[in-house]
C-alpha cells in the first residue's frame, strides 16, 4: 500500500500498513485479531474492518453445538439459544452502563474512550445476539420444510394474508430506519441520551436491525414471489454481485483510503461529490473484487470441490 499512492496526507493512512508487523497479520489469518489490543480507541489494527470476519468466524464455530443440541432435543436446543441470546444483550447493556460509555461518534465535544473499541465493539460476545437471530431463523425454515403443523399453519398464514405480509414489511422498514437515524440527533448534539439509554441502545441496535431484515425479507423467503423484496433482490442483476461481494467487502476500504490519501485537496462533504465518490468506489471496488475471486476465491472453492468429492461408486459387475 506505501507505494501505490501519494500526496500530502498519504502517509497518514499507509501507515495502519505498519500495524501488520509483529504478528498483526498473523492474527488476521487465525481469526483472533478482535481479541488483541489495538492502542487508543481501536485504531491500530492490521486490516481494520477484518474484526468482522473473525467475529462470525468464532460464532461460526459455536454455532455447530447449536444444532447437536437442537437435534438431540429441540426444547434442549432452543432452550440453549434463547439462554445465549439473553445473555449477549444482557451482557452488552451491563457493560456499557457500568463504564459509562456511549456510541461510537466523531464529536469533539463528547469525552474519549480509547477502551470502547477493543473491550465492547469488537467482541464476540457483543455480536451474538443478531448472528443467535439468524440461527433461529434457520431453524424455523428447517421446520417448516420439515413439515411441522405449527410452522406450516403460521407460514401459510402469512402467506395467505396480504394484511399480515404488508405489516411485517412496514414493521421491518420501520424498525431499521428507526436504528439507523434516531441516531442523528444524538450524533449533531441536540439531545444527549442517559447512560441507560446509552446502554440500551448499544445492546439492541442490532437486535432491532436484524428483526426488522427478517420480518421484510421472511415472505420472500417462504416463496411469496410477488413481494417487493422477492422482486428487487431476486433481481438477476444481482447475480454477478453475490459471487464477488466478498471480494468486495475485502478490498473496499483499502481503495477508499488510497482515494482519500492521495488527494491534492481537502474534500468538500456534500451531496453531489459524496454521490460521485460513492460511484467511483463502488466501480473500483467491483473491478478489484472480480479480480480477488478469480485469483484466490475461485481456485480455492474448486481446489475444495476436488479435495471434497465424495468417491464415485463403481458400476456392479456382472
Amino acid at each position: 500500500m506505501p507505494l501505490m499512492g501519494s500526496g500530502p496526507i498519504f502517509g497518514l493512512y499507509s501507515r495502519i500498513v505498519n500495524e501488520c508487523d509483529g504478528g498483526g497479520f498473523l492474527n488476521n489469518m487465525l481469526f483472533i485479531d478482535n481479541f488483541r489490543n489495538h492502542g487508543p480507541s481501536g485504531q491500530k489494527y492490521c486490516f481494520g474492518w477484518g474484526w468482522y470476519l473473525a467475529v462470525d468466524f468464532q460464532l461460526f464455530i459455536l454455532t455447530p453445538f447449536v444444532f447437536l443440541a437442537y437435534n438431540r432435543s429441540k426444547k434442549l436446543g432452543l432452550s440453549i439459544l434463547i439462554c445465549m441470546f439473553l445473555a449477549s444483550v444482557v451482557s452488552a447493556w451491563i457493560v456499557i452502563f457500568v463504564n459509562h460509555w456511549r456510541f461510537p461518534t466523531y464529536n469533539p465535544t463528547f469525552k474519549p474512550q480509547p477502551t470502547f473499541m477493543d473491550d465492547f465493539y469488537y467482541k464476540p460476545w457483543v455480536r451474538a445476539a443478531p448472528y443467535l437471530m439468524g440461527i433461529f431463523t434457520g431453524l424455523l425454515y428447517l421446520e417448516w420444510k420439515g413439515g411441522n403443523p405449527r410452522v406450516l399453519s403460521l407460514i401459510t398464514a402469512m402467506k395467505n394474508s396480504v394484511r399480515i405480509r404488508a405489516a411485517m414489511y412496514v414493521v421491518g422498514i420501520t424498525l431499521t430506519t428507526t436504528v439507523i437515524w434516531v441516531l442523528v440527533p444524538y450524533q449533531t448534539g441536540e439531545v444527549e441520551w442517559s447512560n441507560a439509554g446509552q446502554a440500551f441502545y448499544n445492546s439492541l441496535n442490532r437486535v432491532g436491525f436484524v428483526l426488522g431484515v427478517i420480518l421484510v425479507t421472511m415472505p420472500a423467503m417462504y416463496g411469496c414471489k410477488n413481494y417487493p423484496c422477492h422482486i428487487i433482490l431476486g433481481a438477476k442483476v444481482f447475480y454477478p454481485l453475490a459471487k464477488i461481494q466478498f471480494g468486495i467487502y475485502l478490498m473496499h476500504l483499502t481503495l477508499i483510503m488510497l482515494r482519500i490519501g492521495s488527494s491534492r485537496a481537502l474534500p468538500y462533504w456534500e451531496t453531489s461529490s459524496s454521490i460521485a465518490w460513492t460511484a467511483e468506489d463502488l466501480v473500483y471496488s467491483m473491478f478489484f473484487g472480480l479480480l480477488l475471486s478469480m485469483v484466490v476465491e475461485a481456485p480455492v472453492l474448486n481446489l475444495e470441490k476436488i479435495l471434497m468429492a465424495r468417491e464415485s461408486k463403481p458400476a456392479d459387475r456382472p
